[in-house]
């Protein structure tokens, strides 16, 4: 008997995290801040050449959203 990858991959509730790539993370932030998110940092440049922050959703998964910064060429 086989098992599918999905049954074998499955995560447990707070144990997951994705990085999200917008156009514009500080109006993404904005939007997120006033619908009572629970962010975890503001958006910053960061070394690796991307504007980014981080939120936690209702399930306790970390999900980022970035972009490249204007130097990222």
């Amino acid at each position: 008997m086989t098992r599918s990858a999905c049954i074998c991959l499955r995560r447990r509730p707070g144990h997951g995290g994705i990085c999200i790539f917008v156009r514009d993370v500080d109006q993404i932030y904005a939007e997120l801040s006033g619908r009572g998110a629970r962010l975890l940092n503001r958006p910053e440049d960061r070394d690796y050449r991307m504007r980014d922050f981080d939120v936690v959703d209702a399930d306790g998964n970390q999900l980022t959203f970035g972009m490249g910064t204007d130097d990222a060429a």
